[in-house]
């Protein structure tokens, strides 16, 4: 490995790491539900108080990004983001994976909403995204 190359590597197998432990339970059960794009629209059952994930691609080098609108912070607390390039190397201007980890809070039908805007947030969304949440 050449000089220099450890800084590169290490980022990504923590992020790696991140992805892997994101949507285990406490018990140490796989119960990872994760919403894709192809969700757009459909109800997802979640338990209470699991940890799910929402996937989208975002357009690289375009300055879009999506944000949660209204979120419903009696049922469903944002945990954490993160972002990842999609492909190869960090290519500038490259697309990007938006990650976010969200718990279930307690049993409810809810909604989530995610808008796709520059990052001033103003003028008409590029795009929407929404998922039915039946917390179970």
């Amino acid at each position: 490995m050449r000089r220099g190359g450890v800084h590169l590597l290490l980022p990504r197998l923590f992020f790696v790491l991140f992805l892997a432990t994101a949507c285990v339970s406490t018990e140490g059960i796989p119960k990872c539900v994760v919403i894709t794009r192809a969700d757009n629209g459909k109800s997802i059952a979640v338990s209470a108080w699991q940890t799910f994930q929402v996937r989208l691609k975002e357009p690289g080098g375009t300055g879009y990004m999506w944000h949660i609108v209204d979120l419903d912070k009696a049922h469903l607390k944002r945990v954490s983001s993160a972002y990842r390039p999609i492909g190869r190397g960090n290519t500038a201007g490259a697309p990007i994976l938006r990650i976010w980890d969200i718990k279930a809070l307690k049993k409810s039908k809810t909604y989530l909403s995610l808008l796709l805007f520059r990052p001033s947030g103003t003028g008409k969304p590029a795009d929407s995204f929404r998922v039915a949440i039946n917390i179970e």
